[in-house]
């Protein structure tokens, strides 16, 4: 479904709880992005590298290293990771449609805000939305 729409409307209890573009909605969902890397490397080197940029460090196995970071650091995480030329091969996961739907339906406490207490407010305001009358 993700790679055949430009954008989404997630329904919950009747009601709208968010709309806007794939790109959009991971934003403000500010779901972790995972990286996957595969080869050799320091890791003493490559985690100080990241410093605040990673919120989760996982060693899936002797080669194989899984990374935990927020959308606003993808780019600044990749970058530093190519810099290590025994990297082999790296894997980059975003949140899938069924991950927002969860946070904007399912991730709410009872006063309506978010596990990040924003509000529960999360229709996008893109120029599409407005040129649509929705806000």
């Amino acid at each position: 479904v993700e790679k055949h729409i430009d954008r989404a409307a997630i329904l919950g209890g009747g009601q709208l709880q968010a709309l806007g573009t794939l790109a959009d909605l991971r934003a403000q969902a500010e779901l972790p992005i995972k990286i996957q890397i595969n080869g050799e490397w320091n890791q003493d080197i490559l985690c100080s590298e990241f410093e605040n940029k990673v919120t989760r460090i996982n060693q899936t196995d002797g080669q194989a290293l899984e990374l935990l970071t927020t959308h606003t650091d993808k780019m600044q995480v990749l970058r530093e990771i190519m810099k290590h030329p025994g990297i082999s091969d790296i894997d980059v996961h975003t949140p899938s449609l069924e991950q927002i739907y969860r946070y904007f339906v399912e991730g709410r406490g009872e006063n309506g805000s978010t596990s990040n207490g924003n509000s529960s407010s999360h229709l996008t305001h893109s120029p599409a939305s407005q040129k649509e009358g929705v806000q």
